[in-house]
């Protein structure tokens, strides 16, 4: 289980692939697991194929994180969900900064999530 939040700076591959293997070592169910690949491997990795230069394209890109991250959900127990919290805050922190990266001008404290 993850112990704390992970904000990395700069982002790089081997950060996607530190949180693939923090996912894949977090002990939840196979299904669970899979959902929360498939939608790290979106947030940093596909994501960029998205045209994010304003808030509102960067706070609608998090809320299909967000959704990407409800559907993985489906069926998890409340075990799995509670040892996977910090993983899913940790990806979606570190999207978030990077999504504010991407916004000339932005600060990530000048954006209402």
């Amino acid at each position: 289980m993850v112990n704390e939040i992970i904000d990395f700076e700069p982002f790089t591959l081997n950060d996607r692939d530190a949180v693939l293997d923090m996912i894949k070592t977090t002990h939840i169910s196979e299904n669970y697991k899979s959902g929360l690949v498939n939608t790290a491997n979106w947030m940093f990795g596909d994501i960029v194929y998205l045209e994010i230069n304003t808030i509102d394209s960067a706070k609608k890109a998090l809320r299909e994180a967000e959704q990407r991250l409800m559907d993985a959900r489906v069926g998890a127990s409340e075990e799995d969900l509670k040892k996977a919290e910090f993983l899913e805050q940790t990806m979606l922190n570190r999207l978030k900064h990077r999504l504010v990266r991407t916004i000339e001008g932005a600060c990530p404290d000048c954006i209402d999530w």
